[in-house]
């Protein structure tokens, strides 16, 4: 979910440290956040207001699924949260919470995470992690 469906490595980085996407401030490192699993769930679904992070639950933002107690005509159209890569369900957001407060959070890069997420124990991003 995190790599393919919700595509969270293109702001954050494959290894969650932040990337610059070009034209836009780096995305924050998720290796340093201090969110609980349900403020990554909230953030994961509905984006962030007036910043470059997207919503990714269809009903975001609706009478069905608030965010941060708002609805969208409760904030500027200039401030809406973009439209997601892809949508996931509840069940995947929490998935990609989950997988950030296991992989990420406080945590050093490690070659196993590394080939595990190229899915290729040969990937050339990982040399940098063998021991």
């Amino acid at each position: 979910m995190f790599r393919d469906r919700a595509n969270c490595k293109y702001c954050h980085g494959w290894n969650g440290k932040g990337s610059l996407v070009e034209g836009e401030p780096p995305a924050p490192a998720l290796t340093t956040t201090v969110l609980a699993k349900d403020d990554l769930v909230e953030v994961i679904s509905c984006g962030r207001i007036g910043k470059t992070m997207p919503t990714h639950l269809q009903e975001a933002w609706t009478p069905a699924h608030p965010c941060y107690g708002l609805v969208a005509k409760d904030i500027d159209a200039k401030d809406m949260p973009r439209k997601p890569f892809g949508t996931l369900n509840p069940d995947q957001i929490s998935d990609v919470a989950n997988y950030v407060l296991a992989v990420y959070r406080g945590k050093d890069m490690t070659w196993e995470v590394c080939a595990s997420f190229f899915n290729n124990a040969n990937s050339h991003e990982c040399d940098q992690y063998k021991k």
